[in-house]
């Protein structure tokens, strides 16, 4: 028993330990670049290309997918361009997934073949769309960063409401008005009335 103890612990401080990759990963959006121009074509890939900013290729998206009558399979494709079975989603139910800007995906029966070379393929865009295939799978999506930038820019609106409606009180005040009455330049205290 103590032989095999021993055995098993040298063994384990001979084996080498393992490598860090010599070179690092290709950025998400290049790879997606790539595999854009191969499944889609030149043509294709020049819109894309277009339509899509440089820093935006691999920003985050999620989604929903869902089907009614049959099961769905979404597939991704990954840095190399090979497909994977992402999400798998039986009949009558939604599932949740996330993806890059500029992924190219595939969302087809479970019962089709994988796909490949000149498949009808599509590409995650910047853009909230829904693509409806057949009669039973659906799939939406939304680029997170959109979300965020419209989030933001809503959030700015408030803001500057806010301090609109703060400076025209501050004005009223200031020269001595009171809010509820009106003046055809706030600003200018020769057409201010006073009480």
């Amino acid at each position: 028993m103590l032989l095999l103890a021993l055995l098993l612990a040298t063994g384990f401080r001979e084996r080498p330990a393992p490598e860090a990759a010599s070179e690092p990963a290709a950025p998400p959006g290049q790879v997606s670049r790539d595999c854009v121009v191969r499944l889609k074509g030149q043509e294709a890939a020049a819109l894309f290309l277009r339509d899509i900013p440089a820093d935006r290729w691999g920003d985050p998206v999620r989604g929903t997918v869902s089907t009614s009558s049959e099961p769905y399979v979404l597939w991704l494709f990954d840095a190399e361009c090979r497909p994977h079975r992402a999400v798998e989603v039986p009949l009558r139910t939604t599932r949740t997934f996330t993806a890059q800007v500029g992924q190219v995906w595939y969302y087809a029966e479970a019962s089709a073949k994988q796909p490949g070379d000149g498949c009808a393929c599509r590409v995650f865009g910047l853009s909230d769309t829904e693509q409806e295939f057949s009669d039973t799978g659906r799939l939406s999506y939304r680029s997170e960063q959109t979300r965020t930038r419209s989030t933001a820019r809503a959030a700015v609106r408030r803001r500057e409401s806010h301090l609109e409606v703060t400076l025209r009180l501050g004005q009223c005040v200031g020269l001595g008005l009171r809010p509820t009455e009106r003046t055809t330049t706030p600003t200018s205290r020769s057409s201010a009335t006073n009480p």
